[in-house]
C-alpha cells in the first residue's frame, strides 16, 4: 500500500460527481477537523492531513487536480457498481486505497501495451516484448506506479503515448499530430509540475525538426496554459496552484553527495535498484554515432539530465516513503525510448551482441528482482518508518548494512 501522496486523490472525483464541487469540508473524514490545516501557505501544518490545505472554510486537495480530472471516469464507473469512496458521505480510506492500485495497476498494464508499441517501431517482436516487459516489471512502473495513482502514474503513461506518437513520425513516416502530442504534453504538466521539462524540450524539438508545425503546437500548448491558470484561479485564487510553487520544495543542498545519493545509493540509488540502466546508458554512449533517430535520443538525454537536476535541488530528495528511485519514476519512458534505439543499433553488431546480451539479462534479472520485491511485499514499505522514520533520519539512505531492498529478506541486528 502506498497510497499517501495520492490519498483523497478520488474524494475529489466523489465530490466533483456529488456536490460538482472540489470542496471536501462536506465530506466526514476520521479524525479530521478543517482547524488541523493551516492556510494554502502552511500547507503542511498537519502532518497526518498533509495532502489537504485550507482555503477559508472551504477543505482542497493539495497535490495537482490532473489526476483526478483523468479519473473521473474510473471512479464514476465505480460508483454505479456501487462501490465509492465516501459511501453517504463518510470517506473510506480503505476503499480509496484498493481502488487506487486496481485503477493503477490498468494505467500500468496500458503503458506496457504502448511500450511495446513504441519498440515495434523499430525492433522484432520478441525484442520488443522483452523491452515493454523489462521496463514494466524492472523499473519503478511495477514497485510505485502500479501500487497507488502517484502523481507519476499518470505522466508515465502519458509520456508513453507521446514517445509512441514521435517514434511513428521519425520512424515510420506517420502524420505527426501537433495538436495531439501538444495535449498530451500539457497534461503531463498538468498530472506533476516535472512536466514542465518534457513542455520545454519538446517544444525545441518541434522547433529545431518539425518547423512546419510548430504554430499549430504551440497554439495547443497556450490554449491548454490558459487553461490550467483558469482552472487554478477557480479552486485556489490563484495563477499557479499550491503544489505548482516550487520555491517551497527547493533548497540549496550539496549537489555532489544528493547526485550520488539519488544514482548510487543503498536505499535511493536509480543504479541500485534498476542496474538494468547501466546497460542502456553503455548502449546509448557505445553506439552514440550509429544511433538511429539521434534527436529523440538527444530529447530523451536532456529531459532525463533536467529531471535529475531538478531533484537534487529538493529539500527532501529521497521521496519520503517510498520505495527505491520514487521521484525518479517519471525518467522511466525516457529511458526505455534510449534502450530501443541502442539494441536496435546493438543488434546490427553481430559480434558485441553476444557478449552484451547475457550481460543485460543478467542486470534485468537483477532489476526486476528488486522491484518485485518492492511490489509484492510490505516490509520495504515498512522499513522507512522502522527502525527510525526516514524523513527524520535521511542518514540512514546510506547504510549498507540495511538497505531497503532487502528489507523482510536480511535480518537487521540493530532492531
Amino acid at each position: 500500500m502506498q497510497t499517501y501522496d495520492s490519498k483523497y486523490c478520488f474524494l475529489v472525483d466523489d465530490a466533483l460527481l456529488m456536490h460538482h464541487s472540489v470542496d471536501l469540508s462536506k465530506y466526514r473524514i476520521p479524525g479530521f477537523s478543517i482547524e488541523m490545516l493551516g492556510s494554502d501557505r502552511e500547507a503542511y501544518k498537519s502532518i497526518e492531513f498533509y495532502q489537504l490545505t485550507r482555503i477559508g472554510n472551504r477543505v482542497l486537495y493539495l497535490y495537482p487536480y490532473g489526476s483526478s480530472i483523468l479519473s473521473l471516469p474510473f471512479v464514476a464507473a465505480m460508483r454505479e457498481a456501487g462501490t465509492s469512496v465516501a459511501p453517504h458521505g463518510d470517506y473510506s480510506f480503505a476503499v480509496e486505497a484498493a481502488m487506487q492500485l486496481t485503477f493503477a495497476s490498468l494505467l500500468m498494464g496500458l503503458l506496457a501495451c504502448v511500450l511495446l508499441a513504441a519498440a515495434e517501431t523499430m525492433l522484432p517482436v520478441a525484442w520488443s516484448i522483452a523491452v515493454a516487459l523489462g521496463a514494466s516489471f524492472g523499473t519503478q512502473i511495477w514497485s510505485s506506479a502500479s501500487r497507488a495513482l502517484w502523481s507519476h502514474t499518470w505522466e508515465i503513461l502519458i509520456t508513453g503515448l507521446v514517445i509512441l506518437a514521435l517514434l511513428n513520425h521519425a520512424v515510420c513516416g506517420r502524420r505527426l499530430r501537433p495538436v495531439w502530442i501538444a495535449t498530451l504534453v500539457s497534461w503531463a504538466f498538468y498530472v506533476r509540475p516535472t512536466g514542465a521539462f518534457e513542455v520545454v524540450a519538446i517544444s525545441v524539438y518541434f522547433w529545431i525538426y518539425c518547423r512546419r508545425d510548430f504554430l499549430a503546437f504551440a497554439a495547443t500548448g497556450l490554449f491548454w496554459a490558459a487553461a490550467f491558470v483558469a482552472l487554478s484561479w477557480s479552486i485556489f485564487g490563484t495563477a499557479i496552484p499550491p503544489y505548482y510553487d516550487l520555491g517551497y520544495f527547493f533548497t540549496r543542498t550539496n549537489f555532489l553527495i544528493v547526485l550520488a545519493g539519488i544514482l548510487i545509493s543503498p536505499s535511493r540509488g536509480l543504479f541500485v535498484f534498476v542496474p538494468v540502466l547501466a546497460f542502456v546508458i553503455w548502449l546509448t554512449a557505445r553506439y552514440w554515432r550509429s544511433l538511429p533517430c539521434r534527436p529523440l535520443a538527444a530529447l530523451a538525454i536532456a529531459i532525463i539530465s533536467s529531471n535529475l537536476l531538478v531533484i537534487t535541488m529538493d529539500y527532501r530528495w529521497w521521496g519520503g516513503h517510498s520505495y527505491g528511485p520514487r521521484l525518479e519514476t517519471d525518467l522511466v519512458p525516457w529511458f526505455a525510448l534510449l534502450a530501443i534505439l541502442g539494441i536496435r543499433a546493438l543488434l546490427n553488431d553481430t559480434l558485441r551482441s553476444r557478449i552484451a546480451i547475457p550481460v543485460a539479462c543478467i542486470l534485468l534479472a537483477a532489476s526486476v528482482g528488486i522491484n518485485g520485491w518492492g511490489a509484492i511485499s510490505a516490509a520495504p514499505y515498512l522499513w522507512t518508518a522502522s527502525p527510525n522514520n526516514i524523513d527524520e533520519h535521511p542518514e540512514r539512505i546510506w547504510d549498507w548494512k540495511s538497505p531497503q531492498f532487502l528489507a523482510g529478506l536480511v535480518v537487521d541486528p540493530r532492531r
